[in-house]
């Protein structure tokens, strides 16, 4: 009896990490007209269009992806927001540039610069879900200068809010988002430079 019980708990813990990682994809972000800086299981010419793969946006359930980004200047916002999906509170998404380099930020031969578009009014990076275990490294961030009301900031920045409180852009507005303890995502190794702010932190358990 006690084999028996042993070998049900050892089956479904296979079964439960199944289900957590076969779908898990590595995304490969490099710049139109270069090569891929790494294999992957799909490529895409900007980040944005990596994200939207993921899950969330395709009514899919993939937890533990990772978005890798090859060196370049990346001129985009880019948006993260999902909430719990199919009874699932935690995501698992990584996103990290490939080469990790800090010391020599502004060069995109050699590192990963995700810019705002001049006259966004966007976050260059706005996280917003109700998820935890989402993870962004090694990028330079920049670009995020717009005035407030920066028109994608949650309820701080929506006039029609109770919460209105105009907030300018930020490289990184992370709003709502549940961090647990057992499953934490962080915002390491990033440069933020020519923003009017670097991270901003609203609602949310992220430390």
């Amino acid at each position: 009896m006690k084999k028996n019980l042993i070998l049900i708990v050892v089956i479904f813990s296979l079964l439960f990490l199944y289900e957590w990682s076969a779908d898990a994809a590595t995304r490969i972000v490099y710049k139109s007209g270069a090569s891929p800086c790494k294999i992957g299981d799909t490529y895409h010419n900007s980040i944005q269009a990596a994200v939207d793969m993921t899950t969330f946006n395709n009514n899919e359930y993939q937890p533990g992806d990772t978005i890798i980004v090859c060196p370049g200047l990346y001129n985009e916002n880019v948006s993260i927001v999902a909430f719990e999906f199919q009874g699932h509170d935690w995501f698992n998404l990584t996103l990290r540039s490939y080469t990790q380099n800090t010391s020599d930020p502004l060069n995109p031969s050699k590192n990963a610069i995700i810019q705002a578009p001049a006259g966004s009014k966007k976050n260059t990076i706005y996280l917003r879900a109700w998820l935890d275990g989402i993870t962004i490294s090694g990028f330079t961030i920049t670009g995020a200068n717009g005035a407030a009301p920066c028109q994608d900031g949650g309820y701080d920045n929506d006039p029609k809010s109770a919460d209105y409180y105009p907030q300018p852009c930020a490289g990184i507005r992370v709003y709502c988002v549940e961090n647990q303890s057992f499953n934490p995502g962080k915002i390491i190794n990033n440069v933020f430079t020519g923003n009017n702010a670097g991270i901003v932190i609203k609602d949310t358990s992220y430390a």
